[in-house]
């Protein structure tokens, strides 16, 4: 039985069906990578792929991919490119890559192989018909760094922290459309004329909502502290009002995490 199951493992890898250890998260949406600092590793690394023998980096990955039991299907929702291409590539000989995809296919493989499993924790993005991956169109090729992006801080801007204190004061418990005016009027304060945000820098309403909801708890937090202080000098306290479930609910588990300075 357990030579059966090993058995049909590898054949999901070579057909590139879903293999059980990752069709949720592939089922529910897809991924890409996201420009950040410089990882001049990294590129050196790619760049030294790219010079190698193509037929031998195939074989190099192909068993990678089974030994990791990851399906070509899950690599191409990663990278953008089709699943279709990426098995004609890998299967037959002579076939090559174009070179902004070997370039995309090889940063995976290296992110994926020091960093088992991360590549799958990456943002999800919308699906589009290109087969290139949206990050690569979306960095200058000049720099062409990027790095793993896994569950990374966002960290508000001061210009967005007073446009926030302000609504906050108003209306410590804003609704949709209120979240989104405060968006817009983030994004508007940051917007640099002739530069277009990027998705990691633009101010979305989760992202107003995750502020508000740990800003409520700083409150409350250091309310308590006080009241307890207050009581250890024998001064009675009225006890802080009580909160909102939906303080609890998303605030610090959204992997765009929201900093703490206030």
């Amino acid at each position: 039985m357990g030579r059966e199951n090993a058995a049909s493992e590898r054949l999901s890898v070579a057909s590139g069906t879903l293999s059980p250890r990752y069709q949720n998260s592939v089922n529910q949406r897809s991924y890409s990578f996201d420009p950040g600092e410089e990882d001049a590793d990294l590129e050196e690394k790619v760049e030294e792929y790219m010079r190698r023998d193509s037929n031998a980096v195939k074989e190099e990955i192909k068993a990678f991919l089974a030994n990791r039991r990851i399906s070509q299907a899950v690599v191409g929702q990663v990278t953008g490119i089709s699943q279709s291409y990426i098995s004609q590539w890998l299967l037959q000989q002579g076939l090559d890559m174009s070179e902004p995809k070997k370039r995309a296919f090889y940063r995976w493989y290296l992110l994926e192989k020091n960093s088992p499993g991360a590549t799958l924790s990456m943002r999800p993005v919308s699906t589009t018909t290109t087969e290139e991956p949206e990050w690569r169109s979306n960095v200058s090729p000049v720099t062409g760094n990027f790095r793993l992006r896994r569950g990374s801080r966002f960290t508000w801007r001061k210009e967005c922290l007073s446009v926030m204190e302000s609504y906050f004061g108003e209306n410590q418990y804003p609704d949709e459309a209120k979240r989104e005016e405060i968006a817009n009027a983030c994004n508007t304060v940051i917007q640099k004329p002739g530069k277009k945000l990027s998705e990691f820098e633009r101010v979305t309403p989760l992202k107003v909502y995750n502020w508000f909801a740990n800003r409520r708890k700083e409150m409350k937090r250091r309310a308590n502290i006080e009241a307890a202080i207050l009581e250890s000098h024998g001064i009675d306290v009225q006890s802080p009002g009580g909160h909102s479930n939906s303080d609890d609910i998303e605030g610090n588990d959204y992997c765009e995490q929201v900093s703490h300075d206030y």
